[in-house]
């Protein structure tokens, strides 16, 4: 009886085991060796936005995607002495993914580093939001897009 339980333990530890390495190793094959990706899921009221802000420095790439559940505006700016800067601006769109390249840009400036995204709802309902992203040194292959 005792024998029995202990084997039953075994048996269950060895599946958690297993299972859990093998989400940790599909999670990092999607992903270049060492990135994190981070995700954020947020509920945007009606009239509203959300604004997230992540520090970029020169050699490296954003890469990013979300899902909203209705339209929403997008876009990806920084702040500069001439005022606000868009990387990207995009109207009513349920879903986008891309990269942003620092040093591609005309106006980036390398004292540049806070850059933030923005999701405005126009709409009468509120919107569901879930963004991935995660940052490398070099544009991401094309496997990983």
């Amino acid at each position: 009886m005792k024998l029995a339980r202990i084997t039953s333990l075994l048996i269950l530890s060895l599946i958690i085991a297993v299972a859990c390495s093998t989400k940790s190793v599909k999670q990092d094959s999607d992903l270049p060796e060492g990135i994190k990706e981070q995700s954020e899921k947020e509920y945007i009221e009606p009239g509203k936005f959300y604004e997230t802000c992540i520090e970029l420095n020169s050699g490296q790439v954003l890469n990013y995607s979300f899902n909203s559940s209705i339209d929403v505006d997008f876009n990806i700016h920084y702040h500069s002495d001439e005022g606000r800067k868009y990387a990207i601006k995009k109207n009513q769109i349920t879903s986008f993914k891309g990269e942003l390249v620092c040093d591609e840009m005309d106006f980036y400036s390398k004292k540049q580093k806070n850059f933030c995204m923005i999701w405005s709802n126009f709409n009468e309902n509120a919107a569901r939001l879930k963004l991935k992203y995660y940052i490398t040194s070099s544009p991401a292959p094309e496997a990983a897009k």
